[in-house]
């Protein structure tokens, strides 16, 4: 049976994973809201003709699927945080039990 330093200490490594993948997805939608979305506006009014609109609708796309992206690693996180806050309640009441 895990001591309860081992239960915190795994719930630390978790939450720091978890940090990780949050700053992630943040950048993530950091240059698909900021850095894409700028260029896109700067192509859209440098640039005219068909072929600029077809590059605009594809950057879309892209800017589209960088967000979405974003979004799955947030969820990710948050389930990976949700479990490890569950196993240490678990683990400790376990504790709890075997000790009482």
């Amino acid at each position: 049976m895990k001591t309860e330093y081992e239960i915190y200490m795994n719930f630390k490594k978790a939450e720091a994973q978890v940090n990780k993948l949050r700053n992630i997805a943040q950048g993530m939608r950091s240059l698909a809201n900021d850095d894409i979305e700028g260029t896109i506006g700067r192509i859209r009014t440098n640039w005219s003709g068909e072929n600029s609109e077809a590059f605009l609708a594809k950057a879309q796309i892209i800017e589209n699927k960088i967000g979405e992206t974003a979004n799955d690693i947030q969820r990710v996180a948050d389930a990976i945080m949700s479990n490890a806050e569950r196993t240490m309640r678990t683990e400790l009441a376990a504790i709890g039990v075997a000790q009482g």
